[in-house]
């Protein structure tokens, strides 16, 4: 059995899918994982790729769906995400936590590294 691992799922599908139908198909092949957007989802895994798109397109209603699976590269990387995912995303989880790098949560939305400066006002 291979070490587990972060992968992304992102999916595209229409809002009459059953949100808890495509949850436990996620389930069924995570240790444990992070629905951040309708569709998208953060898990961590020992599944291959290809068994969970297999297993996102036998759903009812996603079977023609788009679904990318793919490995999380956890060297290079920057996001925006709420608390609650960083804190989920650095848990131990057997290998050590995960070291992330986010700005300070309660920043200021203007002061938030990566973002444009606020337009000047006048």
């Amino acid at each position: 059995m291979r070490d587990p691992r972060f992968l992304h799922v992102g999916i595209s599908y229409s809002a009459q899918v059953d949100i808890r139908s495509v949850d436990q198909a996620i389930d069924s092949e995570a240790w444990d994982w992070f629905r951040y957007s309708w569709s998208s989802y953060v898990v961590w895994t020992t599944s291959d790729a290809e068994t969970i798109v297999r297993k996102v397109l036998r759903v009812p209603g996603l079977e023609a769906s788009t679904v990318l699976v793919w490995a999380m590269d956890l060297t290079h990387g920057f996001g925006n995400l709420p608390r609650e995912m960083w804190e989920w995303l650095e848990r131990d989880r057997g290998y050590g936590p995960l070291k992330t790098w986010h700005p300070q949560l309660d920043w200021p939305e203007e002061r938030r590294p990566g973002l444009p400066p606020p337009p000047e006002r006048k």
